[in-house]
């Protein structure tokens, strides 16, 4: 029998919840300093709520690469849907939801040409070597397609396991890397967001689905296409 090495997401430094931190930080500051200087706080506007989740994804676009990348190491480990509604405990309202958040996160990765990068750390802290890893999502994509299967092989006799929400996150890398085209018989953005909250929350037993997901995602953003519905004004 082959060695299965699954990956410590939980344990390493980089799966840290950034939106959680800074949701504290201003959650302390507005428990702290708004009812006294201000009173009660009004619940902001429902309307307004969507509008800033929306703006907070187009910040995406100019956040420091390290905090991106950072970004997308928790949303491939499954952890973003529970930072998320931590930071919403908190009072930041306006964190986007994990499917839009996590979308737009792979986008500007993508962008950054750094796709490939989490699977190079990936193999390198299971394998030590990180020959062929290029293939590497290509090869969980091959894998999760078949019935039962969960596991993928990174050499050496040894296997990485895969989550639903790393599933997502490979499909998403192939379709850029590939430059994949749309089809008229891809899912809307209504019903790929429904599947990828489930993937990205580790909810979704289907990984094939999940990776068909991430795929249907990355095509649209090879596209030009939107990863997140834009709310009515």
């Amino acid at each position: 029998m082959r060695n299965i090495a699954v990956l410590p997401v939980a344990e390493l430094p980089w799966c840290g919840g950034a939106r959680a931190w800074f949701a504290a930080v201003g959650a302390a500051l507005l428990v702290t300093v708004a009812p006294a200087a201000f009173g009660q706080i009004a619940p902001m506007p429902r309307d307004q709520v969507m509008r800033e989740r929306f703006e907070s994804l187009e910040n995406i676009r100019r956040e420091p690469a390290e905090l991106v990348v950072k970004a997308r190491r928790q949303c491939a480990s499954g952890q973003d849907p529970r930072a998320t509604a931590r930071s919403r405990a908190l009072g930041a309202e306006t964190s986007a939801d994990s499917s839009d958040h996590c979308a737009a996160v792979l986008a500007r990765v993508a962008s950054d040409g750094g796709l490939i990068e989490l699977y190079r750390d990936m193999v390198m802290s299971l394998n030590g070597s990180a020959a062929g890893v290029e293939s590497l999502p290509a090869a969980i994509g091959a894998a999760v397609m078949k019935p039962g299967v969960n596991q993928v092989p990174i050499g050496n006799q040894r296997a990485a396991v895969i989550s639903s929400a790393l599933a997502l996150d490979a499909g998403f890398s192939v379709a850029y890397q590939q430059g994949q085209k749309m089809t008229p018989a891809m899912p809307d953005l209504s019903s790929l967001k429904a599947i990828a909250e489930r993937c990205l929350g580790l909810a979704e037993q289907d990984l094939g689905l999940c990776y068909s997901t991430g795929y249907v995602y990355g095509a649209r953003a090879v596209n030009g296409q939107a990863l997140a519905e834009r709310p009515q004004p």
